[in-house]
């Protein structure tokens, strides 16, 4: 019987001679030591000569990034870029093709990175922005309320004066109220209703509907608790004072202005499971740029 001619060996595109692209590394055969050896030092060489990203920059595809400094903040920022705020400024940006990177950190420290360019975006209640670049279009309502036990009493806010009182670390939530008070800062405030339960505070100082929302996370009977209305602030992001903030700032206004006069954005909050309540902030600070 005629023998079986040996079955061709094909090349190994692009590394022996010949091959397509006109690629040629003498000495380099097919899964050999030296091969592999030669393909790591080229792999590392390309890696070590890659331009570290700019700010804002992902090495991998080009994409840019909004880089959002922002603690933790109840159902509004939450981990894993989630929450309300978080949701609201991903769909702004990532409809114009920019990944938001939320950064994690103290409230204080976030605006002052916001300020030196550190980070892209923060959110303040200050018209003037405080250093920062201020959008024009307002994101949410900021409803300062204090959560109090139904047996204290309660008039407005003259009625914390002097009284000690939990907020949120790095807030400065006092400095909108027109008495002084004894401050107790609190990293959560689930855990300040169970203060407020055992009478070691008199108050909880925060946003109602963050106030509410801890309150139902906190487990505790609700019969207890008041939560009454202090005083109304706007929220908006702020951005870094140089070319690249200002671009950004712009851009968020502008996708703003879009996703409120078509109604997509309350659309999206709804098909998330926002409840009323939570729209509700969105629109009472933006009223004028919705669909008549």
């Amino acid at each position: 019987m005629p023998s079986t001619p040996p079955a061709p060996q094909l090349p190994a595109w692009g590394l022996v001679k010949g091959a397509p692209g006109g690629l040629e590394f003498p000495g380099l055969l097919p899964d050999t030591p030296n091969m592999l050896r030669s393909l790591f030092l080229i792999l590392l060489m390309t890696l070590v000569a890659a331009p570290a990203p700019a700010r804002g920059q992902d090495r991998l595809v080009g994409r840019e990034t909004c880089v959002f400094g922002m603690p933790y903040l109840g159902h509004a920022v939450m981990p894993g870029r989630t929450g309300l705020l978080t949701d609201i400024l991903k769909e702004v940006f990532e409809g114009a093709h920019v990944d938001l990177d939320h950064r994690p950190m103290p409230y204080a420290r976030a605006l002052e990175a916001v300020k030196s360019g550190g980070v892209d975006c923060a959110l303040d209640v200050r018209a003037d922005g405080g250093g920062a670049l201020p959008a024009r279009v307002p994101l949410i309502s900021y409803d300062l309320a204090a959560a109090y036990r139904r047996c204290t009493p309660f008039k407005d806010a003259t009625s914390l004066a002097g009284q000690k009182v939990a907020y949120l670390n790095g807030f400065g939530l006092v400095r909108f109220l027109p008495v002084e008070v004894d401050p107790l800062l609190v990293y959560d405030l689930s855990s300040a209703y169970h203060l407020l339960d055992r009478g070691e505070v008199a108050f909880i100082l925060g946003d109602s509907l963050l106030l509410k929302r801890a309150m139902d996370d906190s487990r505790l009977p609700i019969a207890p608790f008041v939560i009454s209305p202090i005083r109304s602030l706007t929220v908006r992001p702020v951005f870094s004072p140089d070319k690249r903030g200002r671009r950004l700032r712009d851009l968020y206004d502008r996708r703003m202005r879009e996703l409120l006069a078509s109604g997509a954005l309350l659309e999206l909050l709804r098909q998330k499971g926002y409840d009323e309540a939570a729209i509700a902030k969105v629109v009472k600070v933006n009223r004028e740029l919705l669909p008549k």
